[in-house]
């Protein structure tokens, strides 16, 4: 059996190089690199930056990027936003959720705290008048109404 090395805080894919990988291996990682770079073509090639900056703070909070609940959710969240929207400010909060946060170009502000267990608590301020906040389900697709925010305050 082939399997890909993958050596801690390399990166992904970096296990490309190793004997054991073979020649499965081999092609398995090539197909990975051929679908992140189809991502990033297809979607914003300027968000791609964000799944780095939660392998940092992965790091930096000692949590297993791969295994660690809360960062495979928040690949996942990552992964459901349309390719339209600006990439969030990233930040693990106290008590271990993942925040999002988008700031508008007039002080427009959306923070969503997603739970290892996809509950996902939002706040927004549009104006010192319009602010909501709420709890919602996240399963793998992000609710309309939290696509709608950030769309909200990212227009500017």
């Amino acid at each position: 059996m082939s399997t890909p090395a993958f050596g801690r805080c390399n990166g992904y894919l970096s296990g490309s190089g190793s004997p054991p990988a073979g020649e499965v291996g081999r092609k398995l990682i090539r197909q990975a690199f051929n679908a992140v770079d189809d991502l990033k073509a297809g979607g914003a090639a300027r968000t791609s930056w964000v799944f780095n900056d939660l392998q940092a703070l992965a790091q930096e909070h000692e949590l297993n990027f791969r295994q660690a609940k809360v960062m495979v959710v928040a690949q996942r969240f990552l992964l459901a936003l349309p390719g339209t929207v600006p990439a969030p400010e990233l930040s693990i909060d106290g008590d271990g959720e993942a925040s999002f946060d988008w700031r508008g170009p007039r002080g427009e502000l959306l923070t969503i705290a997603l739970r290892e267990d996809g509950r996902l608590s939002y706040a927004s301020r549009m104006s010192p008048f319009d602010k909501d906040h709420g709890t919602k389900r996240f399963v793998d697709v992000i609710p309309k109404s939290i696509i709608d925010l950030v769309h909200q305050v990212t227009a500017g």
